[in-house]
């Protein structure tokens, strides 16, 4: 403090230091103040009831629908691309579905930080509409960290089907990570042919859509891709929706009409259906009419600001215990600075 009570002829100098100084311990306060809150916040979040692929999470819905006639949304590829997510979610809100799907990439780096981050952000919808999970590339992977057990831990099974009256659905994971051998078509193929005497209407649900569908689809095709769409034939499954291209596309290969659905909220992809959407599915008395419903794309800043203080800053003090204690103790000894600052500046000008 010597040096400011020396120049203390030049009054406009002493402020400004004291003022840059001031701001900067301010800021670096603020920072770390509001990455606990947001830390403790998201690590405190309960896990949302309707969240997930859990068989308790399937028996609800089967009871409380109407087989004959219900709604479902589908969509893709979020990436925590929060503002326009949850104006999809607002918008898919308003359509009452019986449930969700989100067919995958729903963080965009693979971690436990991301995931809680995600479930934080979708728990107030999926307290009040059942949604069920498939994996996508941006989501797992045994070399970062968490992989299919991670995933099954806390959204339940990557495969299951279920049915709903008459319908059948199917959910896959055709990540080539775990599909060395075309893994996912086995479980797919065990499904149709047990349901093949009851279903009459077949949904698959996919992250990775097979190649050859369209070439405009920027995304490599799943594993196995022909023997997939051989099944499809066999089988005569009616629907199969897939993400990864981020985008909208439709088209119909051998009287399967794959609808490839990756506009939740990531950068769009391509030189056509470059939009935000979800695609809606009705069930009324046997028929099934699509819709899909767009939105524009939201950069919101705080939201933003609150997504990668989260992912960044919050995913680094969680993973080191010594840098949460060293936050703490910073945070508080830059409090006590700032007050001493206050209290010499107050001696000096007197």
């Amino acid at each position: 403090m010597r040096f400011f009570k020396n120049n203390s002829s030049d009054p406009r100098i002493v402020r400004m230091l004291r003022s840059t100084l001031f701001v900067m311990f301010a800021i670096v306060v603020i920072i770390i103040i509001s990455t606990l809150v947001i830390g403790i916040s998201i690590e405190r979040n309960n896990f949302p009831p309707l969240l997930g692929n859990r068989p308790e999470n399937v028996k609800n819905i089967q009871s409380c629908i109407d087989p004959n006639n219900f709604t479902f949304i589908v969509m893709g590829d979020v990436k925590d691309s929060t503002p326009t997510f949850e104006s999809l979610l607002d918008m898919a809100e308003k359509e009452n579905p019986s449930f969700i799907i989100i067919l995958g990439d729903l963080v965009s780096h693979i971690n436990q930080t991301d995931h809680k981050l995600f479930v934080y952000e979708i728990s107030e919808y999926a307290s009040k509409t059942p949604f069920f999970i498939v994996p996508g590339n941006h989501d797992i992977s045994h070399e970062d960290g968490f992989g299919l057990e991670d995933f099954e831990q806390t959204y339940g099974p990557a495969q299951f089907y279920f049915t709903i009256g008459s319908y059948l659905f199917v959910f896959l994971n055709d990540l080539p990570e775990y599909n060395q051998n075309g893994e996912y078509l086995d479980f797919l193929e065990d499904a149709l042919q047990e349901n093949s005497s009851t279903a009459k209407k077949t949904f698959v649900f996919t992250h990775i859509p097979p190649s050859g569908l369209s070439d405009l689809l920027e995304c490599s095709g799943a594993p196995n891709s022909k023997r997939f769409t051989d099944i499809a034939k066999k089988y005569h499954v009616d629907y199969v929706f897939a993400g990864d291209h981020h985008g909208y596309i439709k088209t119909v290969k051998d009287d399967t009409i794959y609808t490839v659905t990756g506009g939740g909220g990531s950068r769009l992809r391509g030189s056509k259906g470059r939009f935000h959407h979800f695609v809606e599915i009705n069930i009324e008395d046997g028929k099934v009419f699509e819709h899909v419903i767009a939105v524009e794309h939201k950069n919101g800043g705080i939201e933003l600001l609150e997504r990668n203080i989260a992912v960044y800053f919050w995913g680094s003090i969680r993973q080191n215990k010594l840098i949460y204690t060293m936050s703490i103790l910073y945070c508080c000894a830059a409090g006590i600075t700032v007050l001493v600052f206050l209290k010499r500046w107050r001696i000096v000008r007197e």
